[in-house]
């Protein structure tokens, strides 16, 4: 799977705590990322809410407008935050053996696009939307809706923002995440891209590579019923457009297909 190197960020150093802080409040809304790099768990408050990270985890969390957001941390916790959007950003992470704190993305009034990657031994299950559930060593871009809660059931995984709503009418792609990689055995009918909740008005635009043994045909709809967009042969790729004439969820099928995809932009 291509990765990009988590460990070179590019911009301002992260923000950091060792103690209980209170981020004081902004006059526009913002999102954070904050990340668990102590033992205990944290807490981020704000507006009665409460969003509850494991250690060795991290949560992105919508802070509304003229709103303070405190960080709660127990003795001899620790963590790091960063303003989203932002390129070069490390990736979010989860691993929760039989945890129940499984929080990991809080939006505000804007929706936006992941990418979740399951690093785990077991199927992923991201809920946005109805149930997203993921193969090990493979990636899913889900589109968020706005003001919902995302939730992960899974032993280990990361997660990256691909495309949040810019200043005009469209949203803004982070070209610096890694590629989404696919990888089927058997007859497979595999969805990388689940765009249920974006917007009619949203037309993403992909590259797929093909990196398996057989060519394997991009699709749209569900797996029971859909339609081909095109047709990726060995070791090329192919640029596609999602229309929105239909279930926006698309599917890689073939033969143990294989492969890595991108996403270019959001007409």
């Amino acid at each position: 799977m291509p990765r990009r190197e988590n460990s070179v960020k590019v911009g301002p150093r992260s923000g950091r705590f060792v103690a209980g802080i209170t981020i004081a409040a902004q006059t526009v809304s913002q999102a954070y990322r904050f990340y668990n790099t102590g033992d205990p768990l944290i807490t981020v408050s704000n507006s009665a809410v409460e969003t509850k990270i494991e250690k060795s985890c991290s949560a992105d969390v919508f802070i509304p407008a003229n709103t303070a957001t405190t960080i709660t941390v127990p003795t001899d916790g620790e963590g790091v935050y960063e303003l989203l959007p932002s390129a070069g950003l490390r990736s979010g992470r989860f691993q929760r053996p039989g945890a129940t704190n499984n929080t990991i993305v809080r939006l505000g009034p804007e929706g936006a696009i992941y990418r979740f990657f399951n690093t785990g031994k077991t199927l992923l299950r991201v809920t946005s939307g109805g149930m997203n559930p993921i193969a090990k060593e493979c990636t899913a871009d889900i589109f968020l809706a706005a003001n919902s809660v995302t939730t992960v059931s899974n032993d280990k995984g990361v997660f990256d923002l691909v495309a949040s709503k810019d200043a005009g009418p469209g949203y803004e792609v982070d070209g610096t995440v890694r590629s989404g990689h696919f990888k089927g055995g058997g007859t497979a009918s595999i969805v990388v891209i689940n765009l249920i909740n974006a917007p009619t008005n949203a037309f993403p635009v992909i590259r797929v590579f093909n990196s398996g043994a057989a060519p394997f045909t991009v699709n749209i709809g569900t797996v029971a019923a859909n339609v081909v967009l095109g047709t990726v042969p060995l070791e090329c790729s192919i640029d596609l457009q999602i229309p929105t004439a239909m279930v926006r969820t698309v599917l890689i099928v073939g033969s143990n297909p294989e492969g890595s995809y991108d996403l270019l932009k959001v007409n």
